[in-house]
């Protein structure tokens, strides 16, 4: 019989988050969870606040409208906003630069406006 050793394998050294002694933290999901829900839902009310309109759809469509007209080589549907819009994804960051500058925007004109 031919009997073959086992190769040795040594895992490489593991620094990012253990002290000298070997303890490790852990990171804390629930706060990273909670801090990307608080993103999402800041964004969806930005939305809501830049497109303002009766309906759900209806923002949908405004924001989906202005983001393709915006950026014609990425698509964006009335979908992709609702889920937006609903917390359901993340939005991109390039979706979210148009969008807070175009508030912005609207919101000097706004101040102009009012004087």
């Amino acid at each position: 019989m031919n009997h073959h050793a086992a190769p040795s394998f040594e895992a490489p050294p593991f620094h990012s988050a253990c002290d000298q002694y070997g303890a490790c933290s852990m990171k804390n999901l629930s706060q990273q969870k909670a801090s990307a829900d608080a993103e999402r839902k800041g964004m969806a009310e930005l939305i809501w606040r830049t497109f303002r309109a009766p309906s759900q759809a209806e923002v949908a469509r405004r924001t989906a409208d202005y983001l393709r007209d915006e950026v014609p080589d990425r698509t964006v549907t009335e979908r992709t906003v609702i889920n937006w819009l609903q917390c359901r994804h993340d939005m991109p960051h390039w979706a979210a630069r148009r969008i807070q500058s175009y508030a912005e925007a609207v919101e000097r004109l706004a101040r102009r406006i009012e004087g």
